[in-house]
């Protein structure tokens, strides 16, 4: 039988072999690969949730347990303070009327004559010998005065530790229980969450494209978070003060210091948008963008959170002018719709009220999240858009009943009235141009003969 030609010999394709098995291995490694990161995100997912579930334990016991205790000794602390002052002047009446009866008891013995007596016939009495007599006399005398008057300021100081000892235990109760070694561990727990956020995060940057296509949009929302003045220019002090503002770890320190000049293509102190983009994408700062654009949302669910659990008119108003410090700088628009709100009738006029008194009160405080004057902006937005109830608002505000009622100090009355009403003016001679047509002044000059009150129907 013929040999078989070498196109009809079977030889085993060894290649195409190698090529199907060495493929058949990487997509099994990667695989492998895909369901241990799966896995990795669902640990990390799982511990997040754990984490929260702390959270919002916490939470949950400050707002339900403490929230009560805390309101509770601190009535028994202001009970104590004001019986601290019942002591005082009690102990100031004391000293007196020891001095009065002192004084009455010696009259009454007869000791100032006979020393009167002595003194005018020297030659013939011993005044020190006289002296010595009535000594009995006056420290008897002393004595009842002396162990009345005790007795007296013993009661009234048995009185201030029957009313200063159960705010005292409680206080001891906390410093136990919140004690340095509870503090380190919060601390701790703080910075492990930290830690693995920086690493979810490095995790999340390598599983994603490099570069992004929402860079630009990012960018124009956080150029507004750097621009902490408002001026249109990203300086160094911004950057600083945004790395303060926001705890921004990576961005405190020399480094903006040092980063800054490299960015700075032009030198004047400024960096434009695509400076700006090229400072954030820097090796030394990592994910900047990023970073600041979670702190300020984790800024806005602090404010979502203290609106969620406010029981009071005045804490949802401070709330309110805390997210206009947040956003006052970053979103005009939204400050305006929030101005809206406020102004348009739709809620109480107590509650608009409210916010003006506490803007003012807000005016000095250090950990308002921006540099430009809040209240005189939030002002000027509710002028713009309702002048006339905001008038209303302000007579309501310098009220002292409203005042009082909603929770404020009386000492802060004729202050804020004197601020607010400043940033009224300020916002009506802003607004309020002289080149406004006939119509507007037939306006003006109908709203001067009657009051905003009265126009609104709300006087």
């Amino acid at each position: 039988m013929p040999p078989a030609s070498r196109l009809e010999r079977k030889e085993v394709p060894w290649c195409t072999l190698c090529l199907v098995t060495a493929c058949v291995a990487c997509h099994t490694c990667v695989l492998l690969g895909n369901i241990d990161t799966s896995s990795a995100l669902t640990t990390v997912g799982q511990s997040t949730s754990g984490w929260s579930a702390v959270g919002v334990g916490l939470a949950t016991a400050m707002e339900e347990e403490l929230e009560a205790l805390m309101t509770n000794c601190s009535d028994q602390m202001v009970d104590a303070l004001e019986q601290i002052v019942v002591v005082q002047e009690m102990m100031d009446y004391v000293l007196s009327w020891v001095g009065t009866s002192t004084d009455e008891a010696i009259s009454a013995s007869g000791a100032v004559a006979l020393l009167q007596t002595a003194g005018a016939a020297q030659k013939d009495t011993n005044i020190t010998e006289l002296a010595e007599s009535l000594k009995p006399i006056i420290m008897s005398t002393l004595d009842g005065i002396l162990d009345k008057a005790m007795t007296y300021l013993s009661d009234v100081m048995y009185d201030l530790l029957d009313i200063i000892k159960p705010a005292l235990e409680q206080v001891g109760e906390w410093i136990d229980k919140f004690s340095d070694r509870i503090i380190e561990l919060l601390e701790d727990f703080s910075t492990t969450i930290d830690k693995v956020q920086g690493v979810f995060d490095n995790l999340m940057s390598q599983l994603s494209t490099s570069g992004g296509d929402n860079a630009d949009a990012m960018l124009a929302q956080v150029i507004t978070l750097f621009d902490v003045d408002g001026d249109g220019c990203v300086s160094l002090s911004d950057i600083e003060e945004v790395a303060e503002i926001y705890s921004i770890t990576c961005l405190q320190g020399d480094k903006p210091a040092e980063l800054f000049p490299t960015y700075d293509a032009d030198g004047d102190g400024c960096l434009d948008s695509d400076e700006l983009l090229l400072f954030t994408e820097d090796d030394d700062i990592p994910g900047a963008m990023s970073v600041i654009l979670r702190a300020y949302a984790k800024k806005l669910s602090i404010v979502a959170g203290e609106v969620a659990g406010a029981t009071m008119r005045i804490d949802v108003a401070d709330a309110v002018v805390e997210y206009f410090s947040l956003v006052c700088a970053k979103n005009m628009t939204k400050l305006y719709w929030v101005s809206d709100a406020i102004s348009n009738q739709s809620l109480p006029l107590d509650f608009t009220s409210a916010v003006m008194a506490s803007l003012c009160l807000a005016e000095d405080d250090p950990n308002l999240l921006s540099d430009m004057d809040v209240g005189s902006t939030v002002i000027e937005a509710l002028y713009e858009l309702n002048s006339p109830y905001l008038y209303v608002a302000l007579d309501n505000m310098a009220d002292t009943d409203f005042w009082v009622s909603n929770g404020y100090s009386i000492y802060d009355l004729s202050r804020c009235t004197e601020t607010v009403t400043g940033w009224v003016l300020n916002a009506s001679l802003t607004y309020d141009s002289t080149d406004e047509g006939d119509e507007d002044s037939d306006d003006n000059e109908s709203s001067n003969e009657t009051s905003p009150a009265r126009g609104l129907g709300l006087a």
